[in-house]
């Protein structure tokens, strides 16, 4: 059975005419939608693509294909529209986040489910790689991320910004290197990520998390 993820990735790759284009239009990476589609060429065994550098033309095989899956996914959408009711307000709603984002959101979730009674919402804390997973199983339907994902599958759209700050003990006046690294560092599964932007940013000496 052809994946319809890859099906919808290779039709708008198609309309498109450009992988750029295609990436932002499904909120996904260049070399997602380049997987996706080397993916499907592989299952069905044909070339769908006829490559000429950094352009491309559809194949015959590709011409017959996207020419029948316009059909389909439009079906496949209608059916979706058709049979599902989903209240804006009401049933469960999945969402991870690391804790700093999580305590910034979860006051606005909490007043946004009261107001609505009927709407369920599920906020876990965890930490970037396990958000990641996440959305890639499709265990949750929200996911929040201080780092970009590696994952083809997993689209990211930058909607904030968060300050990174140093923490260190009230009778530390000026936090040299080689103070921060009498004083050591307090892990965490997010530490050595964020350590790389700030203290990569502060400190030449800095190398990796690894060092203290």
């Amino acid at each position: 059975m052809i994946n319809v993820h890859w099906l919808r990735s290779f039709c708008t790759l198609a309309e498109e005419g450009h992988f750029t284009r295609t990436a932002e239009r499904l909120h996904m990476t260049q070399s997602g939608v380049s997987q996706h589609v080397r993916k499907l060429e592989e299952q069905l065994g044909v070339e769908l693509l006829v490559r000429h550098g950094k352009q491309f033309s559809l194949s015959g095989a590709g011409e017959r294909l996207y020419a029948s899956a316009q059909g389909i996914l439009l079906a496949l959408s209608n059916l979706e529209q058709t049979v599902v009711e989903d209240p804006p307000y009401e049933g469960a709603v999945r969402i991870m986040s690391p804790g700093s984002v999580g305590l910034k959101l979860y006051p606005q979730v909490l007043a946004l489910q009261q107001k609505h009674p009927k709407l369920v919402i599920d906020y876990r804390f965890a930490p970037n790689t396990d958000v990641e997973q996440a959305i890639s199983e499709s265990t949750v339907d929200i996911g929040f991320m201080t780092a970009k994902s590696t994952l083809a599958e997993v689209g990211c759209t930058p909607i904030a910004e968060e300050s990174l700050l140093l923490v260190t003990p009230a009778t530390t006046e000026t936090p040299d290197w080689k103070t921060l690294m009498a004083l050591g560092f307090i892990d965490h599964p997010d530490g050595s990520h964020h350590a790389n932007l700030l203290l990569g940013a502060n400190y030449n000496e800095f190398q990796h998390s690894s060092v203290f």
